[in-house]
């Protein structure tokens, strides 16, 4: 998968909570650095209980790790840490992550602590088009990252109304022209012209909803990972 770097101003903020599972943050710090090692403002963000308990001394080694590893990879990184009192609290999860998105893009680690923290974590991060990372197990129990750009599955949410009918086309279809499109269209009763439809696969391409090929004249189809939210 392609990361799409953000060109605004805002730093770019990797965000995980710090429980008692070592290999869940540290291969998200692993995923983060093959994705961001040449973004050298990246910043960290912590999340841990304010009481461990009896685990406490696994949680400080795991953050200590993770700290360490960090520092390998960026030179003199802002690294932070928030406490949490009630870690079941979901409200006062996405009350934090709101906190830090104002001025940040955040990149989340949604396999990492309570179901509260990755619960609030996923559908904040899809409400706002966040990078959200997920941990996938193989069948001999290897552990890695993968990320979803969510921003796609924002936009699906906002859709204008002819959209939503050159996607339903596209889903029967698999694949499409701007021509038959426009044939396909009229034959159903959507009035619209060739230029305006070109002009909203355009507008869906630039948004990750669609893709087009690089034949001519282009197929255009929807993108994989969407096709069934559709």
């Amino acid at each position: 998968m392609t990361i799409q770097k953000e060109e605004n101003n805002s730093s770019n903020l990797a965000v995980t909570f710090i429980g008692f599972t070592e290999e869940l943050v540290i291969e998200f710090i692993k995923a983060v650095e093959y994705d961001f090692k040449e973004d050298k403002n990246i910043k960290f963000l912590f999340i841990q209980s304010k009481d461990a308990g009896n685990k406490k001394d696994i949680v400080s080694k795991i953050k200590s790790n993770a700290r360490a590893m960090i520092k390998s990879v960026w030179k003199e990184p802002y690294i932070k840490c928030e406490f949490v009192g009630n870690i079941y609290d979901f409200n006062n999860y996405l009350m934090l992550l709101k906190k830090y998105s104002i001025e940040n893009n955040l990149i989340l680690n949604v396999s990492a602590g309570p179901y509260a923290y990755t619960s609030a974590a996923s559908i904040f991060g899809i409400m706002h088009g966040y990078l959200i990372y997920y941990n996938v197990v193989t069948v001999t129990n290897t552990t890695f990252f993968k990320p979803i750009d969510t921003k796609p599955l924002r936009y699906i949410l906002n859709l204008a109304p002819i959209d939503i009918e050159i996607l339903n086309i596209l889903k029967d279809k698999k694949t499409c022209t701007v021509n038959e499109l426009y044939l396909l269209m009229n034959k159903y009763g959507i009035k619209s012209t060739a230029r305006n439809i070109q002009y909203r696969l355009n507008e869906l391409e630039i948004k990750g909803i669609v893709v087009k090929n690089g034949k001519k004249p282009a197929l255009y189809s929807i993108n994989d990972f969407l096709y069934n939210l559709i």
